[in-house]
């Protein structure tokens, strides 16, 4: 899915892959229970990032979310992710918007 930065869907029109993985019915991500979506900040072939509000502490945050394919994982595409993620967590410049946390739902 490719969606040019200047022009996101709206959240109603914004259909993303479930990651929901044979979980039964009662599974709720951390992701829905933990944050309110009030908007799309951008959608590309690396995922959708999410303007949310976290429910426990109420602050704004930028929320990436990058579905992976199980298949995916044998090819060692998770293992690029959380690299990526490494290096993310340890800049820290005014420039750049700051990394806060990381999980991974199955």
């Amino acid at each position: 899915l490719s969606i040019q930065a200047n022009s996101p869907p709206s959240l109603s029109s914004l259909q993303l892959p479930s990651i929901n993985n044979g979980q039964s019915a009662d599974y709720i991500s951390k992701f829905a229970k933990e944050f309110t979506v009030t908007d799309i900040m951008g959608v590309g072939g690396g995922g959708c990032v999410f303007k949310a509000v976290n429910v426990h502490d109420e602050h704004t945050y930028a929320v990436k979310r990058i579905v992976v394919d199980p298949k995916d994982v044998k090819d060692g595409k998770l293992h690029k992710t959380l690299r990526e993620v490494r290096a993310m967590a340890k800049l820290d410049h005014q420039h750049i918007i700051r990394y806060n946390s990381t999980w991974i739902e199955e």
